[in-house]
């Protein structure tokens, strides 16, 4: 069965691991989105590839179920990770919106909804007094989900989405671009090779992150 595990570090940094170790593509029976019932760290990465992982599985008619759907889920309930799988969820509790922290997950199909999300992230990004650092992650952030629109060839489209960790130590923002289509070109992975993919490309999902530094 197609089985997509959350691993208790699911961030960029782990994203190799992460990425070599689970089975998204299998065939037969029902899709199994698992988080670990204890404690787990979620990023951008993680969420923005279940997106788009549960777009193909709907794509294939397959249903997705949830296992340990529990507290540890708030924050990808917060990025609206489970609004775009369609899986009901109920914390139980009050959860609080954090704003200014992260742009949730957004389906970028169409040139408008490039715009709405660049938008969304530069709000995020606070980069008023800095206006060419802002063009220039604004550049980047269209071409991503400009090189999905135009080549993927995803029904979906592309899922985005970013978080502003400036909690403690280097200040960071984290943005994740995660699609279905075809993966990459044989004549662009020819020309790259598969070490400067890093396993980015996996079965017709490829993802694209950015980290900025310090500020």
């Amino acid at each position: 069965m197609p089985r997509f595990s959350v691993p208790t570090n699911a961030s960029i940094h782990a994203a190799h691991n992460f990425i070599a170790s689970n089975r998204f593509f299998t065939d037969g029976g029902d899709a199994v989105l698992e988080f670990n019932p204890q404690w787990v760290h979620v990023e951008p990465v993680a969420l923005a590839m279940a997106a788009a992982w549960g777009g193909w599985c709907r794509r294939r008619g397959i249903p997705i179920r949830v296992e340990n759907l529990g507290r540890t889920a708030d924050y990808a309930a917060r990025m609206r990770l489970f609004e775009h799988l369609d899986v009901p969820y109920d914390p139980g509790h009050h959860v609080h919106e954090e704003a200014g922290r992260f742009v949730p997950l957004a389906n970028v199909r169409t040139p408008a909804d490039v715009t709405s999300f660049i938008a969304d992230l530069s709000a995020l990004l606070h980069l008023d007094n800095d206006p060419q650092s802002l063009v220039a992650l604004q550049y980047c952030t269209s071409e991503m989900l400009r090189n999905v629109l135009e080549h993927s060839q995803s029904p979906e489209g592309a899922y985005a989405c970013a978080h502003n960790y400036s909690e403690s130590g280097m200040h960071r923002v984290t943005l994740a671009v995660a699609d279905c289509g075809m993966g990459g070109e044989p004549r662009i992975l020819d020309r790259i090779g598969a070490s400067g993919l890093w396993g980015g490309y996996v079965h017709g999902c490829r993802v694209a992150m950015y980290c900025d530094g310090a500020r």
